[in-house]
């Protein structure tokens, strides 16, 4: 407001300095256009001025097309131009660039039937002089009542779907609009949608006269909490900016049948025998072919400890376990309902008995192996690993069939480990379990010397252990050898029992593979044995699957 006080001054002393530069310019081009042309009569001077042209500056455009040049226009054109811009509406010189504003709106919906009974109420600010126009769109809803507390209201109709309402104040005007649309039918459920004012605030209640219903609003930002009857659903959300509502319901639990669980499984067990125990690893793979999964049950045997159970592509909820006569049964809850199946891995450990045990079967009487209850079908593939000192022998096979390697789950793949598929949980699979005991073979190089009081004897020992390794190895020492010395890589410790007459070497770690032993000993000769038959000495080496060798006697020329 200060620069338009200002103006008027500005515009009079530009006015005037270009009216004297005017004055000047005009009587130079005066005076060179006489000089020019020939004299004329009086009544053509009029016509002459008309078509003269003034250039004020040479370089115009120059000076145009720079941002700091400056332009004169006539004071009225100024006021026009500063009014256009300033905007449509003004207040006490205060200028807005629009004359009324839609500040929120609240829609309250009740589904009355096949009808949706809207009641909208809009907030809005009037900043212009009245009578003030807002238009508004409603689509395909149809208005049923338009009222206002404190102000007169009125509302036009401008085409299909699209109102003004006329408002005769300025301030907030608080409308109410009663607003009718119909409520479609289809699978997914009841619907209704209208079109509505883009509104910086918008806010939607819906009340369903039906209880427990799932209820979709389309835009919604935020879920606002809120109580709903016994026997009805009530929502409330932000929807932000918008130009349309729809909302969706249908019961909250599903309208289909309920049907019977029908699933099969795959069964993937690995059975290694290590540590002294017996590890079971199963995999027990759902099939869902009818129905929804909500728990699982899993036979373990009675005498096995649950380590823990697992999941790989499903939450589970909870488990625990119950122990019957026969059986331990894992009941296990799902978060959510499963149609398509899940994954479920359980582990569990055991002694190894003396006996020969059962590692897979079902039956109503006992169980032998894990098995999913409740299910159809079960079929599927076990492996079993022996340990590095532990072997096993099939004792007892009913409805199993050797497998090769190539069609087993990973989950179950490992080096050394015997395959056998079957095709139904009764299937029986009996093994016993015992240490693995080396193969021994023995090669034996034996000097006897026979002197006049005594008999010396050197044995070179080579020992081929096999399957398994040994820590210690025992020898028989014939009657009234007496051991020297004992020589081997890795030795620990030697121990002679001569009540026994065994020969006891122990070696500091586990060995396998062949190793060579040096051991020397001495017999005295007594006179009663010079004059009679005398064994060779020699030594013998225990629990050895096959020896072989050569014996080397050495006697002076003077003994026979």
């Amino acid at each position: 407001m200060r620069y338009l006080r200002r103006a008027p001054r500005f515009l009079l002393f530009s006015f005037i300095a270009c009216f004297c530069l005017g004055i000047s310019v005009v009587s130079f081009a005066q005076s060179s256009v006489e000089a020019d042309k020939p004299a004329t009569s009086p009544d053509n001077k009029e016509a002459d001025w008309d078509r003269l042209i003034y250039i004020p500056f040479k370089n115009i455009k120059d000076v145009f097309n720079k941002s700091d040049a400056t332009i004169f226009m006539p004071y009225l054109e100024y006021l026009e131009l500063w009014a256009r811009s300033a905007g449509p509406g003004t207040d006490q010189e205060l200028n807005f660039p629009a004359k009324a504003v839609v500040t929120s709106s609240s829609y309250q919906a009740e589904i009355q039937e096949n009808v949706a009974r809207i009641q909208c109420d809009l907030t809005i600010q009037v900043l212009g002089d009245p009578w003030v126009e807002v238009p508004l769109q409603f689509g395909e809803a149809a208005i049923g009542k338009v009222s206002s507390p404190k102000s007169k209201v009125f509302l036009r109709g401008t085409g299909k779907g699209s109102y003004t309402l006329l408002l005769s104040e300025k301030g907030e005007h608080q409308i109410q609009i009663e607003l009718l649309t119909r409520v479609k039918n289809s699978p997914e459920g009841r619907s209704f949608e209208f079109v509505c004012p883009t509104v910086g605030i918008t806010t939607l209640e819906l009340l369903i006269p039906e209880a427990d219903q799932s209820v979709k609003i389309t835009p919604q930002l935020v879920r606002l909490p809120t109580s709903s009857p016994a026997d009805a659903t009530r929502v409330k959300s932000t929807l932000g900016a918008t130009g349309q509502i729809s909302a969706l319901w249908y019961p909250r639990e599903s309208s289909k049948p309920e049907m019977d669980l029908l699933a099969s499984v795959e069964n993937s067990t690995l059975v290694s025998i290590r540590d002294g125990l017996v590890y079971t690893q199963a995999t027990l793979k759902y099939d869902v072919l009818r129905g929804d999964m909500q728990s699982a049950r899993i036979a373990v045997p009675l005498n096995d400890r649950i380590l823990d159970l697992t999941s790989s592509n499903t939450k589970i909820k909870s488990w625990k376990v119950e122990k019957n006569a026969d059986r331990q049964v894992v009941l296990i809850e799902f978060l959510n309902k499963l149609q398509s199946g899940a994954s479920l891995q359980i582990h569990t450990e055991k002694e190894i008995p003396e006996e020969p045990f059962s590692i897979l079967g079902l039956a109503d009487s006992r169980t032998d192996g894990i098995h999913a209850l409740d299910v159809i079908r079960e079929s599927g593939q076990i492996a079993i690993i022996p340990g590095e000192s532990m072997t096993f022998t099939v004792t007892e096979t009913s409805g199993v069939t050797r497998s090769e390697s190539a069609g087993v789950p990973e989950s179950i793949q490992r080096p050394d480990a015997v395959y056998y598929r079957f095709f139904n949980p009764s299937a029986r699979l009996q093994i016993k379990v015992q240490p693995l005991e080396a193969r021994i073979f023995v090669s034996q190089l034996s000097e006897c010397s026979f002197g006049e009081d005594e008999i010396r004897l050197g044995s070179q020992l080579t020992y081929d252990i096999q399957r398994a390794g040994i820590f210690s190895f025992q020898l028989k020492v014939p009657e009234q050898l007496e051991i020297d010395s004992v020589n081997v890589a890795g030795l620990k410790e030697y121990n002679f029992d001569k009540q026994s007459r065994m020969l006891t070497i122990a070696l500091q770690q586990k060995y396998q593979g062949q190793l060579k032993v040096q051991i020397r000993a001495h017999r005295d000769l007594e006179k009663i044995d010079q004059e009679s038959t005398v064994n060779v000495p020699l030594l013998e080496p225990v629990n050895v699957e096959r020896e072989t060798g050569q014996v080397a006697i050495f006697a002076p020329e003077a003994m026979e």
